[in-house]
């Protein structure tokens, strides 16, 4: 950590990125560098004119960040054997992440930076939109301040990144209650919703529960696929009406799954492990899209060369804090390993 006039530990101390007591170093300097390539990425969207709204090409972006991977490889070759060789795909992961999580606003291959925005949530205001020159603490890529004056208000959060507004149960009673059923005609490739472990060997399943609850199902219509709830009444399938498509594509199907897991005490509960200042985090059901963005913005991966790190994370304690505090709002269950 001394190379370089400290570089990293500098990085460490203007994000206040704490080391956890039983982390190796290896991991601290991961998340250091994962943390200054993303902010160079939001560096860079401010490279643009004010009077053009600071608009750049995705090219520019792109350029800095790779640029910015390449040379903390060069830096620190050690952690080569941490970081995938291929800056254009670390890149993709951080664009991706940024844009789901409404960062900055996208058209005609050009982005800038999102309008300001600030919300609270236990200790812990959210932040988006800050300029470049404003002091922030950040957890993975998403920055913060901590607030002990702010009034627990997660609506505001929820708004932000727009979180599902309902509770799990809520969620489920509002799609039991639109159920219209009828027989299930003949359907492609039909799979139903996994209802018990071990979920690591899919969410779908071949055959339907038959004890007469009501799940999720979905078959194959030409590109895409259509989703309903279904119950099996006798030996008879019953299903009804085709759920609507903003509440089932892009993995947004999860909503209606976790509210269903979570009515018949089947949801995996969200389990952790704190560290100090740092909190390992491990889902045991990958959350909806929004949660999973809001999630992920604000932790960094556990690895970095196995692909999209999506059920591991680690935060830093008060932003831990502060989510536990809204996904607990919803129903998902936290449980300290």
């Amino acid at each position: 950590m001394r190379q370089y006039r400290r570089l990293l530990s500098q990085i460490a101390e203007e994000c206040s990125i704490s080391r956890g007591t039983l982390e190796p170093e290896a991991s601290w300097k991961a998340r250091i560098i994962y943390t200054a390539c993303g902010r160079m990425m939001y560096a860079a969207l401010w490279d643009g004119d004010a009077e053009q709204d600071y608009c750049v090409s995705i090219e520019h972006v792109r350029a800095r960040t790779c640029g910015a991977y390449s040379s903390y490889m060069g830096l620190y070759p050690e952690m080569g054997s941490v970081f995938l060789d291929d800056s254009t795909v670390f890149f993709d992961e951080i664009y991706e992440l940024y844009l789901s999580a409404g960062l900055f606003y996208h058209r005609s291959r050009k982005v800038r930076p999102a309008v300001r925005r600030e919300a609270c949530a236990g200790d812990v205001r959210f932040l988006r939109g800050i300029p470049l020159g404003e002091s922030v603490c950040v957890s993975g890529l998403g920055a913060y301040r901590v607030d002990t004056s702010s009034n627990d208000k997660p609506n505001d959060v929820i708004g932000m990144f727009q979180l599902d507004e309902d509770t799990l149960a809520a969620r489920w009673l509002k799609w039991t209650e639109w159920a219209d059923w009828h027989f299930l005609e003949d359907a492609v490739n039909p799979e139903y919703l996994r209802m018990e472990e071990p979920f690591s060997e899919g969410y779908w399943q071949k055959r339907p529960i038959s004890d007469g609850r009501i799940s999720l199902l979905r078959w194959d219509v030409t590109e895409y696929k259509r989703y309903a709830l279904y119950r099996v009444e006798g030996k008879k399938l019953l299903i009804s009406r085709t759920l609507p498509s903003w509440c089932v594509e892009r993995g947004s199907y999860r909503s209606v799954a976790a509210a269903c897991l979570y009515h018949y005490g089947c949801l995996p509960a969200i389990r952790y492990q704190c560290d100090d200042d740092i909190v390992y985090v491990k889902q045991g059901y990958l959350l909806p899209p929004a949660e999973l963005s809001f999630l992920k913005l604000y932790s960094w991966p556990k690895a970095y060369q196995q692909g999209r790190q999506d059920f591991e994370r680690i935060c830093s304690y008060e932003v831990f804090c502060a989510i536990q505090f809204i996904l607990g709002a919803q129903g998902y269950i936290f449980e300290e390993e």
